[in-house]
């Protein structure tokens, strides 16, 4: 057993952490599904077939449906999780929230017990752990249940550099490989060890961790490539130079000025707030000691999102990705606010960390409710993307589902004005028109998504069918 804590006065700081981000998550536990909570949990019967957790081992996530994503993610341990959860819990959304709520907790307590055991200062380690738990851009991982990946993936990774630090090998392999099968960019945490023995200066301990945790990777892409046919989610073209400014730019706005969340963003030019970024980055990179680890490690797990090409063209950033940087990050900041307070003692430094502390629950409370619902999510998207022709139609189905078609109607048609070539996106406009008896716009539509998806049967048959009741009719 990995004992962190012994001092009540220390312990006092992690159960401040706990309590404030408990505090701060208790409304999502009143949230509803959103988004790909649909078809991954709710409408997947495959959850609760017989054999459902040896086939999270052996498919691909979305393998359920293969007409809807590609088969990209190999991410077990999330299907497994998931499979308990719709076991123990059915479709009511209340205990998954719960569930979510409480691996993010989980993460930001290893966390904690992380940055206590590698700064030595349980000051750093509360206050790194606090401003992560609670910053704004938390609300996508933790207050939509498919968001659960980057929590898992951080308990679990951060476990691992935990155990690693206290010199539990096969307990830090092991939490290792359970990372890798949690999420793709957890490939990265096999740099955390090898980085911090190098700033130790342990440099023969670096390479046997290295070299160590590099086999347990490589046997990890061999049996995603046997499972799902690709070593790394397919890439396509790169992203240019300019919109990798661009993205960093906005996410160090994110990072620091975090109050336009929503689960999609245009990429205005930002380069100021690009320069901003590489400037603090640098910083970082030439302070000492454990801030510099965290730092590097910060940058390592941003890079995998800056390609863009393997997002959809339409949704180029998302809050969540920012989950793990900012863990690193805050736990060189944490480090750095020690550092001043022990330099400068006083209530200074405390004030200034409890003043964005506040200012971050603040912002939390105001973002975390766009989340409670589907509609909410995608009026919100359409505030802060007013262009972005999924949401359009995404808000479209929910109005849909509600049984109000004038509306459904109305965005499917703006969906349809801002992506013109989406197949899906004329096939429901098509039903739509259907219903109010509008046959021959029903019938253009139809013919349209069916030209533009000509491999899709179904989409081909409701053209065909339509033009041949049309044809009927007139005879």
């Amino acid at each position: 057993m990995i004992r962190t804590v012994t001092d009540w006065s220390e312990r006092r700081g992690l159960l401040l952490v706990l309590g404030v981000t408990a505090a701060a998550f208790a409304l999502s536990l009143g949230f509803g599904w959103v988004y790909d909570d649909f078809p991954v949990i709710v409408e997947n019967e495959s959850l609760v077939a017989p054999g459902a957790l040896g086939r999270a081992f052996t498919t691909n996530v979305w393998a359920f449906a293969p007409e809807l994503a590609e088969p990209r993610y190999y991410r077990p341990l999330f299907t497994v999780w998931i499979i308990l959860n719709r076991l123990a819990f059915g479709t009511e959304p209340a205990a998954w929230h719960a569930t979510t709520v409480a691996l993010h907790m989980g993460a930001v307590a290893v966390l904690w017990h992380l940055l206590r055991k590698v700064t030595g200062s349980a000051f750093a380690a509360t206050t790194g752990a606090l401003l992560f738990a609670i910053h704004p851009t938390r609300a996508e991982s933790v207050g939509w249940v498919c968001g659960l990946t980057d929590p898992m993936a951080a308990l679990v990774g951060f476990g691992a550099v935990l155990a690693h630090v206290h010199d539990r090998k096969a307990a830090a392999a092991g939490l290792f490989a359970m990372a890798l099968l949690t999420k793709e960019t957890a490939i990265l945490f096999g740099a955390f060890p090898v980085l911090i023995a190098w700033e130790q200066r342990r440099w023969r301990d670096g390479w046997k961790v290295g070299i160590s945790w590099a086999v347990i990777a490589a046997a990890y892409l061999g049996i995603r490539h046997a499972v799902i046919g690709q070593v790394a989610p397919t890439l396509q073209s790169g992203a240019g130079v300019a919109v990798v400014i661009d993205l960093v730019g906005a996410y160090t706005q994110h990072l620091l000025v975090p109050w336009r969340q929503a689960i999609t963003y245009p990429l205005p030019p930002a380069a100021g707030w690009a320069l901003a970024g590489v400037a603090i980055f640098a910083a970082g990179s030439l302070t000492a000691g454990p801030a510099r680890v965290w730092f590097w490690m910060g940058g390592l797990f941003l890079l995998p999102v800056l390609n863009v090409s393997v997002l959809q063209p339409d949704m180029m950033m998302q809050d969540r990705y920012l989950y793990l940087p900012s863990a690193c990050w805050y736990g060189a900041l944490g480090w750095g606010a020690a550092q001043a307070w022990g330099r400068r003692p006083g209530p200074a430094v405390p004030a200034v960390v409890g003043a964005v502390a506040v200012a971050y629950v603040a912002g939390l409370s105001v973002n975390l409710p766009h989340w409670a619902d589907n509609r909410s999510v995608w009026e919100r998207a359409i505030e802060v993307h007013p262009t972005h022709a999924r949401s359009w139609f995404n808000l479209g189905v929910d109005y849909e589902n509600a049984g109000d078609l004038r509306l459904a109607e109305a965005h499917y048609q703006r969906a349809v004005e801002l992506q013109p070539r989406r197949a899906i996106f004329h096939f429901r406009l098509a039903f739509m028109y259907a219903e109010r008896q509008q046959l021959e716009l029903a019938r253009d539509h139809f013919v349209r998504a069916s030209e533009l998806r000509p491999e899709d049967a179904a989409m081909r048959y409701e053209a065909d069918r339509i033009q041949q009741y049309l044809r009927d009719r007139k005879e």
